[in-house]
């Protein structure tokens, strides 16, 4: 999960260096606007084939990348939400 969200991030211009890749950073501090930031979310439901819950579209509640990479994990194995395409 963690190289698809870098991924997505560097497709969208948000460059992330080599040594931030590899530690827990504050997404927040890469996104100039909520709208940037749900343009990405909006990515990722693309490249995961579903819609996330409300909740991802807010910045506040996934600051942390490690917290953002954990929870599109934990709810991707959920197929409660698997099912619903984007």
């Amino acid at each position: 999960m963690k190289e698809l969200l870098l991924n997505v991030l560097d497709e969208i211009g948000i460059a992330i260096d080599d040594n931030e890749r590899n530690t827990d950073f504050d997404l927040s501090e890469f996104f100039i606007d909520s709208i940037q930031f749900i343009s990405f979310i909006v990515e990722v439901e693309k490249r995961i084939g579903f819609e996330l819950p409300d909740e991802f579209l807010f910045i506040e509640q996934y600051r942390s990348f490690n917290a953002l990479c954990n929870a599109l994990t934990d709810i991707s194995e959920n197929e409660k939400y698997v099912g619903k395409e984007v």
